[in-house]
């Protein structure tokens, strides 16, 4: 049976329940990308919040982003195709 804690602001909100939320997004099949981008919007948001002295976890700033996906390979040009196909 899953539990969940009932956040009420960011002072109730702590690496833990970042950790736990980031477990969830895997669970779920989310790309490391995706998680990669959303992290940092948290990030930036906490960065926001450190500028202004509001209250928060700083151990939220310590949680890190898992490794990026590796891209999709990109198209060869003309000229790479060419030489490939007179290897063949």
């Amino acid at each position: 049976m899953e539990t969940h804690r009932n956040i009420t602001g960011w002072d109730s909100f702590h690496r833990p329940d970042l950790e736990t939320w980031l477990l969830a997004r895997y669970q779920d099949g989310v790309t490391n990308t995706t998680i990669h981008s959303e992290l940092g919007q948290m990030r930036s948001l906490l960065k926001f919040m450190e500028m202004r002295e509001w209250p928060f976890d700083p151990d939220l700033l310590r949680v890190k982003p898992p490794p990026k996906d590796r891209p999709l390979p990109r198209y060869l040009d003309e000229a790479d195709y060419r030489r490939l196909e007179a290897c063949i």
